[in-house]
């Protein structure tokens, strides 16, 4: 059941009165509360029957004055566009918790539901990489994890999840597994059993009395096709998008490609799109082990972007190490290792013919190509770009002269001559 705006003010006086007993909504204010509700502008808001004030007063004394009033008494931020949508939230926890009761949990204590976490075998570093996913997911209602596979989603999040349960936002996580595919319907009636709770009750009601940390894996599985990026059906879409606007639960979708989904919540300020990329040259000398002098680690990192499944291989040949010394041998033995490696990514991933043409007029450049160049070929292509570079298919470094440039890794640049 919705809220209805009647309920909204009674709940704010409640709390003003909680705060300060003398503390009490006024009339013009009860008008700016209105005009939020419905979607009105100051100016409209003025010319209600019941408004005494004028458009100016509104605008620049009662509206901010009031906002700044409630975020103070609700303990989080309230502004005029956010104000309908957190009243709500905050009214539904409560009816949540009146008809389902949540266990509380003790001081310390982290619920994980779904799925086991991945293991962590292998895992090196990302120090820095789970400081942001952590920042994002507290700032965020959803997270889009974006990555080519094997570069470590999973295990990132799993490493959030273990080593910082104490600074995370809520005490409570789920793993969602979606390869399996589920229709929206069976998604939500999957989320509801793992939520647990009364049956009667709605999983959005069940995820306000009780929030989780939802970790969607393999959205990629739900994707359809689409003639720019791929696209969820109305369906998840709208799925997702209930649970991130009118639940005080939190995502993280691990996805290999932007969605057009992560744009459009973007939009609304709610979700943002986080790219891993390869591992760091100190990280990678970790993997890569003492056998190889730093030359040589530094062209494997170099030619596998980082990438650690493609690091773990090459640390395989340590024993061998001694023997490759030229770039060529090198970039032989990588080669033949991964040779089936990007073209299975490429049939995996939903590329458009324009960015497979656009991959392999970038990887024409062993140096890289300058940003300006691109763009004054084609104008359109800075979003196809970003998405590549999101995908991590391409990379952005800098020339000798200072220019940006957009470069292939030599890997893939090897593949694109065959495709």
């Amino acid at each position: 059941m919705n809220v209805s705006l009647e309920e909204a003010i009674q709940f704010i006086e409640e709390k003003l009165r909680r705060h300060n007993s003398r503390q009490s909504l006024t009339r013009t204010e009860k008008v700016v509360l209105k005009a939020a509700w419905d979607g009105l502008t100051y100016a409209a808001a003025s010319e209600l029957p019941e408004c005494e004030a004028a458009y100016n007063t509104l605008q620049s004394n009662v509206g901010p004055a009031l906002w700044n009033k409630l975020t103070l008494v609700l303990g989080k931020q309230v502004r005029k566009k956010s104000f309908k949508r957190l009243i709500s939230l905050e009214i539904k926890a409560i009816r949540a918790k009146e008809i389902s009761p949540s266990h509380a949990l003790a001081e310390g204590e982290f619920v994980l539901k779904g799925a086991s976490l991945p293991p962590l075998e292998g895992f090196v570093g990302r120090e820095a990489e789970t400081d942001s996913l952590l920042a994002l997911i507290q700032k965020y209602a959803c997270v889009f994890l974006v990555g080519l596979e094997g570069t470590g989603k999973k295990s990132l999040v799993a490493n959030m999840l273990r080593k910082k349960q104490n600074e995370l936002p809520l005490q409570r996580a789920l793993w969602k597994p979606l390869s399996h595919r589920p229709s929206p319907k069976e998604l939500e009636s999957e989320l509801s059993t793992l939520v647990g709770g009364n049956e009667d009750v709605d999983l959005l009601y069940r995820l306000c009395s009780t929030p989780y940390i939802i970790v969607l894996d393999s959205i990629d599985s739900l994707a359809i096709e689409t003639d720019c990026r791929p696209s969820l059906d109305p369906g998840h879409e709208a799925l997702l998008r209930r649970i991130s606007e009118e639940s005080l639960s939190k995502l993280i979708v691990i996805s290999t490609q932007p969605t057009e989904l992560s744009t459009n919540l973007g939009f609304g300020g709610r979700a943002i799109d986080y790219r891993l990329g390869g591992l760091s040259f100190s990280e990678a000398q970790i993997v890569l082990g003492s056998h190889w002098n730093q030359d040589s680690a530094h062209e494997i990192w170099k030619t596998t972007g980082g990438h650690p499944l493609m690091l773990r291989e090459a640390a395989k040949w340590r024993d061998y190490a001694p023997d490759i010394q030229s770039q060529l041998q090198r970039l032989t033995v990588l080669a033949n290792l991964f040779e089936d490696f990007y073209e299975k990514i490429f049939k995996r991933l939903r590329l458009s013919s324009s960015d497979v043409h656009l991959l392999k007029e970038i990887s024409a450049y062993s140096q890289g190509i300058p940003f300006s160049s691109l763009l004054k070929k084609d104008p359109t292509s800075m979003l196809p770009i970003a998405n590549l570079i999101m995908m991590g298919l391409v990379r952005k470094s800098s020339n000798k002269k200072g220019e940006d440039v957009i470069e292939t890794p030599p890997l893939l640049s090897r593949a694109l001559m065959g495709a």
